[in-house]
This record gives structure tokens, sequence and C-alpha cells, in this order.
């Protein structure tokens, strides 16, 4: 348990966060994918508390001392997942990526074992970033990587293939999601032959962050 000075500055701390005007702010989803959003209406928690605690101070923060802060701050709706093992990808067809591994999953909304999708508990705006790498897309063939929102077309974009290489897709949006709404991410290609979408936290994922 923080002493009575922290206790103190805790107090200070959400006094002060009921204060906050929220700020624009540039979101990047993750350094390797290269894609940003437009600015969004975001409260920066971390600068407000390395303006009152010390480094030490910060880090004698209980856990559900520091999850009630940023409770308190904002949203805490927010999760990853990626494919943690290769997936076979039929040509001609729609396929959903089965995204097994969670990287985090704050308020229990991803399914990583039965339907590999993110499902909103809370209703707003979300920043969504999804990713997937194939491993040989040939030359003159199309490759198309997609949100699906609630089993439907929400956002995609489709390539052809130059050669024979590796190719990724990747998509970031924001999306209105009702209560129970939910994300998937599908791939389509047309090569003809099976294809395998890439296992790894950096080539194929989704992340979800609820903004407003």
């Amino acid at each position: 348990m923080p002493n009575e000075e922290l206790k103190k500055q805790i107090g200070d701390l959400t006094k002060r966060i009921d204060d906050i005007e929220k700020f624009d702010l540039k979101v990047i989803d993750h350094s390797h994918t290269g894609f940003q959003s437009d600015k969004v209406r975001v409260q920066n928690l971390d600068d407000v508390l390395g303006s009152i605690l010390t480094p030490t101070q910060k880090t004698d923060l209980t856990d559900a001392e520091e999850t009630a802060l940023h409770t308190h701050a904002g949203f805490t709706s927010k999760a990853r997942a990626y494919l943690g093992s290769g997936q076979t990808i039929g040509s001609g067809s729609w396929v959903k990526i089965e995204l097994d591994t969670e990287n985090y999953d704050i308020d229990s909304e991803f399914d990583k074992d039965t339907n590999n999708r993110f499902m909103a508990t809370t209703e707003g705006y979300y920043q969504v970033n999804v990713a997937c790498q194939l491993d040989n897309i040939l030359d003159d063939k199309q490759y198309i990587v997609a949100i699906y929102k609630n089993g439907s077309i929400h956002s995609r974009l489709s390539q052809i293939g130059a050669g024979t290489f590796i190719l990724s897709g990747a998509i970031s949006d924001v999306i209105f999601l009702e209560a129970t709404q939910y994300v998937e991410l599908f791939v389509f290609h047309t090569t003809g032959v099976n294809e395998t979408a890439e296992s790894g936290s950096e080539k194929t994922f989704m992340s979800v962050h609820r903004l407003s």
C-alpha cells in the first residue's frame, strides 16, 4: 500500500483528471505497421501521472490503483491479438483469419478461442487496425485484406502481385460499434492454389482501441 503522502497525491491526481480537457493526439498503432490515423480525441494520462508522481511513486502504485486511475481518466476498451501459427488460405473465397493469441485484452472483449473476433461491450467509436501477410502471392494475382463488421465487409484494401513474393496488406479505420457488434479480419486471393497466412505478432494481427 502507498504511504500517506502518495495517497494524497493520488487524490490530487483524480481531482486534476476531472478538470483535464481532452486534446488532439496522433495515434500510431504499432511501429512496424507504418500507418497512422487522423487526429483523434484522447487523454494522455501518462503525462498527468508524470507531472504529479515521481518515477518511484509511479512504480509503487499497485496494479489495482493504476487500473483505477486509467479507468477514471478514459476508456479501458482495448485489445490486440495475432495469428499464433500459419493458416492455410484457399483461393477464390473469403477466409477469416483465426487470431488466436492475445497481446492484451483489457476488458475481455476479444474472443481468441472460438470466434477469433473483437466484440464491443459498450457503444462508441473504435480505432481498428489489421494486417495480414501471405507467403507467396503470384504475379498478376489479386490479394485483398478486409475488416468485417457484423459479418459484412466494412473496409478493404486490394493489391495485385508483381512477381512471386511475400505480400502484406494493412488497413486502419475508425468504426462505430454498438454493444455486441463485432469486427473480424478476412482475406481473399486469386492465385489458384493454397497460400499461407504467416504467423507472428508483427505479421498478422488486429488491434482495437475505443476512442470516444
